[in-house]
């Protein structure tokens, strides 16, 4: 019964169409597993935390970029300052960031863009 139950979950949340095809699939096919979780809640936290470190002016434009997906010119629109002035604070907000970030993980160029999806 449990198999089954499972079976028609990972049919409906992975829109598979039929019995066999569910139990042919790895954990691989039907997404991340729990270590893969795991790891990503943890660069996730790492990310939050050194977010918070920063100044506020920072943290905006990058929250801006990053989560909201916004250009330069943009950001400098909600900013109300000049786009260039915005690409070299940005710079200078993924230089501090990035300081922040190397202590624990190295790559945080990765983090940055799997959060930024």
């Amino acid at each position: 019964i449990a198999r089954r139950r499972l079976f028609d979950h990972l049919r409906t949340h992975y829109q598979v169409r039929d019995q066999q095809d569910v139990a042919a699939l790895s954990l691989a096919d039907l997404g991340t597993d729990a270590p893969t979780r795991m790891a990503r809640h943890q660069r996730e936290q790492a990310l939050l935390d050194a977010m918070a470190q920063l100044p506020l002016d920072d943290r905006i434009l990058l929250e801006l970029t990053y989560w909201d997906g916004l250009s330069a010119p943009e950001v400098a629109a909600v900013v109300g300052s000049p786009a260039n002035t915005v690409r070299g604070d940005l710079s200078r907000a993924r230089a501090a960031l990035r300081d922040l970030l190397e202590a624990d993980d190295a790559s945080w160029e990765q983090t940055l863009t799997e959060f930024s999806r």
